[in-house]
C-alpha cells in the first residue's frame, strides 16, 4: 500500500435539506445549479429532471451528515480524517479527506487546504 495515498469525497449535507423539509420548503428550490433549480426532495433521491430523462445514475442511494460520513470512513477502514461542511444558501455539501494510515495533524490539514474549498466560514 502506497502510504501517500488519500481519498477526497464530496457530498450534500443532509442537515441543512433537513432544516429546509422541516420548514416545509421540500419542494421549492434551495439553490440553482447548472442543471437549474435544486429542492430538498432532488437532494434526497437525486435531480429528479435527469431521472425522468432516464439518467438513472442520478438516483442517490444513501445520504449524509458530517457525523454520518466521518463514521462511515472510519467504518471503512480510514485511519486520519477531516471534514468540513458547508451550510449556506449557494453550498450545503460535505467534504471530507482521508488515509488508511494514521497521518499527523499538519499532514492531513495540509492535505485538506489542498483538496477542500477551505474559507474563513467553513468549519473543519
Amino acid at each position: 500500500m502506497n502510504n501517500d495515498g488519500f481519498f477526497v469525497v464530496t457530498c450534500p449535507n443532509l442537515v441543512p435539506v433537513a432544516r429546509l423539509i422541516v420548514e416545509d420548503k421540500l419542494t421549492e428550490p434551495a439553490y440553482v445549479s447548472p442543471a437549474g433549480p435544486i429542492s430538498p426532495l432532488d437532494i434526497l433521491h437525486g435531480h429528479g429532471a435527469s431521472i425522468e430523462k432516464g439518467n438513472e445514475f442520478m438516483a442517490h442511494k444513501t445520504g449524509f451528515s458530517p457525523k454520518s460520513l466521518n463514521a462511515a470512513l472510519l467504518e471503512a477502514g480510514f485511519q486520519s480524517i477531516a471534514i468540513m461542511s458547508r451550510d449556506d444558501q449557494n453550498c450545503m455539501d460535505i467534504w471530507a479527506v482521508a488515509t488508511k494510515v494514521i497521518a499527523t495533524k499538519d499532514r492531513i490539514m495540509e492535505i485538506a487546504k489542498l483538496h477542500l474549498p477551505i474559507k474563513e466560514q467553513s468549519k473543519v
